[in-house]
C-alpha cells in the first residue's frame, strides 16, 4: 500500500517556526504529566518539537506524521540537537501496524484530531489503543467563546485551507474530543479547560 504524503502550505520551516512553538505552557503541562523513564508515541508529531522535549525524560520517543516534509524537518532538528532516543517516521497514524511492532507507555496527540475528517479520527484513535496504555490529548474545546483567542483560533483554522477548516467545524459540531473518546472506548481520567476556555488537555486510559 502506497503511503499518502499529506501536504499543507504551512509544512516544514513555517510550521517549525510559527506553529510548533505555540502554546508552550499547555504543551509543557503534557511534558510534566508524562512519567520519567517511559516510552512515548507522538502521533502527528509535526516538526518534532514536542517529541524532542519529551526525550529529556523518556527512554524512547517515536514521532509519526503523514507529512514527509514535516518528518524531514523533525529529523534535521534531531540531528542538530544530537538526540539519540528519538525516532521520526513518515507514516499514516491510521495504519500504525505498518511501521510499529511494539507497545508504548503513552501516546500523545497534539492539535491533530480537529484537522482530520471524522472517519480518520476514529481510525487513528482505534490504532492508538492497540499500541499505548494511556493517551494525552491537547486540542480545541468545541464550545470555544468569541473572545480574542476564540476568534484568533477560528482565523488560523480558516487560513489553513478549506479542507482543514471544514474538518475543524465538523470536529466542533460533533462535540470535540469527549464523544470521540467515548465512542472509541477510552476511559477519560482528566479533562482540563485552560483559562482562555479555548483548549482542553485530556488524559485517558485505553
Amino acid at each position: 500500500m502506497t503511503l499518502v504524503d499529506k501536504k499543507h502550505w504551512y509544512d516544514g520551516w513555517f510550521y517549525a517556526a510559527f506553529v510548533d512553538t505555540k502554546n508552550p505552557l499547555l504543551r509543557n503541562k503534557i511534558v510534566r504529566s508524562v512519567n520519567e523513564g517511559q516510552t512515548i508515541l507522538d502521533v502527528g508529531c509535526g516538526t518534532g518539537g514536542l517529541s524532542i522535549s519529551l526525550a529529556e525524560k523518556s527512554v524512547y520517543v517515536l514521532g509519526v506524521d503523514v507529512s514527509a516534509s514535516q518528518i524531514q524537518r523533525a529529523k534535521k532538528r534531531k540531528k542538530m540537537m544530537r538526540i539519540e532516543n528519538v525516532e521520526f517516521l513518515h507514516a499514516d497514524a491510521g495504519n500504525l501496524s505498518s511501521v510499529i511492532d511494539r507497545t508504548f507507555d503513552a501516546a500523545i496527540l497534539v492539535y491533530l484530531i480537529h484537522e482530520i475528517n471524522h472517519p480518520a479520527r476514529i481510525r487513528i484513535l482505534k490504532e492508538v489503543k492497540k499500541y499505548s496504555k494511556k493517551v494525552y490529548i491537547l486540542d480545541y474545546t468545541p464550545d470555544m467563546p468569541l473572545n480574542f483567542w476564540g476568534i484568533f483560533i477560528r482565523l488560523i483554522e480558516f487560513f489553513a485551507g478549506s479542507e482543514h477548516f471544514n474538518n475543524f467545524r465538523d470536529y466542533r459540531s460533533r462535540g470535540g474530543m469527549v464523544p470521540l473518546l467515548n465512542e472509541t472506548g477510552f476511559k477519560i481520567t482528566s479533562n482540563k479547560l485552560n483559562r482562555m476556555r479555548v483548549f482542553r488537555v485530556i488524559t485517558a486510559l485505553t
